[in-house]
């Protein structure tokens, strides 16, 4: 990879994207037995004057045939637009697998002629077939929510030559069973033993593929410790290393931390905690009302794509001449309480002939007392080598005291567990409340009207508010 293709990857999106007008547009048809939703972009490539692919697929309860939640609000238009991307969130074949319609990721038995290997495959083929759309074969990713995620694994391992990059989101570890998604059921060294297995004749292509992997900490449905599992695996396969250090990504309003593994090239890894984050698709935008997919979060699909244009080890040869851009990482607006520490969220500079800018950017205002309540500004600028300037400026708003209006939830214990607000205990019986640890009766118990009231972020209690 050429160093300026990191450069360009890191202007354009490392947290949040500029605003562009979302001009391109979705279409639905049926591709492999599969329902399909394709986002075209208006814009132009954004590297070797081809398109990346971007395969996405939602988690179990999001793969009926009408079910349009995760290509709604998953957050994925400005991205594609920013990158010239083609998006494609494809519904799984017929309804999924099992009660709750999932991704069929199960166990080792794949091939890429079963389960939905083959669909996913031949969605691929048919898209990078229409030249109308003109894919870059070196630019195919796929991401993933859940047994979406666990299907990102799959890929991983099945067909390294098809996908040159991934971003798993709350996905269990390959060959792990459909009832082990709760609590880990394998080790990263097994992982990799079954992931070079799969891969067969094809695992030269592990060389350059890269990997990212993002979870929640407040995720009760899929085991947290299959991040970690995740990581370690894919950089066992890949000859990586962990990085010393990590890296703050903003949110909306969870932030997350991120670690990466690389060799002696480059990054291969990335894997990103995110501090109270349920299981869920990290949005970070758009309206967020499904139970599994978190507008408060950081923006994963700029983050990922930015990872995943940083680093692909497939493409060569330069970027286009990009345009001068004064970028701040969201949030806009910083609230703060009393006497809390401020920390800056991030900003990024990119100058159409010189590249990265971002050490040039002068920061003035930000050294406000925050123990003292009132409205702050922050302010950006950048002098580009054209003579042109570009300014920004970020809100801060520090409050006296802190505040939180109690929220309550109605659902059934069942759909408490699945949105992250309970979780199962006595022996996975009985389902309790996060944060109290109230008792709210059997896991499977069919009434619906259980109130959960949240009196503090991720804290709920059995009951209404006060």
């Amino acid at each position: 990879m050429k160093s300026s293709i990191t450069k360009l990857a890191l202007g354009l999106a490392l947290v949040s994207t500029p605003l562009i007008s979302h001009s391109g547009s979705w279409s639905t048809e049926t591709i492999a037995s599969m329902p399909v939703h394709i986002y075209t972009p208006s814009s132009a490539p954004a590297l070797n004057g081809q398109r990346a692919l971007m395969i996405t697929t939602g988690g179990c309860s999001q793969q009926a045939a009408t079910n349009t939640d995760f290509r709604d609000q998953s957050n994925w238009e400005a991205t594609a637009e920013q990158y010239g991307m083609v998006v494609a969130v494809p519904n799984a074949p017929n309804g999924g697998v099992g009660i709750f319609g999932c991704w069929d990721y199960y166990n080792t038995n794949h091939t890429r002629n079963n389960r939905h290997n083959d669909n996913i495959l031949s969605l691929v083929s048919t898209l990078k077939a229409r030249a109308t759309l003109n894919i870059d074969a070196d630019q195919v990713y796929m991401s993933g929510l859940s047994s979406g995620g666990g299907m990102v694994n799959v890929m991983a391992c099945l067909a390294p030559d098809v996908f040159a990059g991934f971003g798993n989101s709350a996905g269990p570890t390959i060959g792990t069973a459909d009832t082990e998604a709760s609590f880990v059921g394998t080790t990263a060294t097994q992982a990799r033993n079954d992931c070079l297995s799969l891969a067969g004749s094809n695992s030269s292509f592990l060389d350059t593929q890269i990997m990212s992997i993002v979870w929640g900490t407040s995720d009760f449905i899929a085991a947290q410790g299959y991040a970690d599992i995740n990581a370690e695996s894919f950089a066992a396969i890949y000859g990586a290393s962990k990085d010393s250090g990590s890296n703050v990504i903003s949110g909306v309003s969870l932030d997350g931390v991120e670690e990466t593994y690389s060799d002696s090239v480059g990054t291969r890894v990335q894997n990103i905690t995110i501090n109270g984050l349920g299981h869920a698709w990290p949005a970070g935008g758009g309206s967020g009302l499904s139970a599994f997919i978190d507008n408060t979060s950081i923006n994963y699909p700029a983050v990922l794509t930015a990872f995943l244009f940083a680093n692909n080890r497939r493409v060569d040869g330069e970027p286009p001449v990009g345009q001068n851009n004064l970028t701040l990482n969201a949030p806009l607006t910083v609230n703060l309480n009393e006497c809390d520490v401020y920390s800056e969220p991030g900003f990024s500079a990119v100058d159409a002939t010189l590249g990265d800018v971002t050490n040039q950017v002068v920061v003035s205002g930000n050294n406000f007392d925050t123990c003292t309540a009132g409205s702050y500004t922050v302010n950006y600028s950048v002098d580009f080598s054209d003579g042109s300037q570009q300014s920004a400026q970020r809100a801060v708003e520090v409050s006296a005291e802190p505040s939180f209006d109690c929220v309550e939830h109605v659902s059934s214990n069942f759909g408490h567990i699945f949105a992250g607000r309970a979780f199962y205990c006595s022996g996975g019986a009985f389902a309790c409340a996060v944060g109290s640890e109230d008792v709210l009766g059997f896991a499977v118990a069919f009434p619906t009207n259980i109130v959960l009231s949240e009196t503090t972020p991720n804290f709920y209690e059995l009951g209404n508010c006060p």
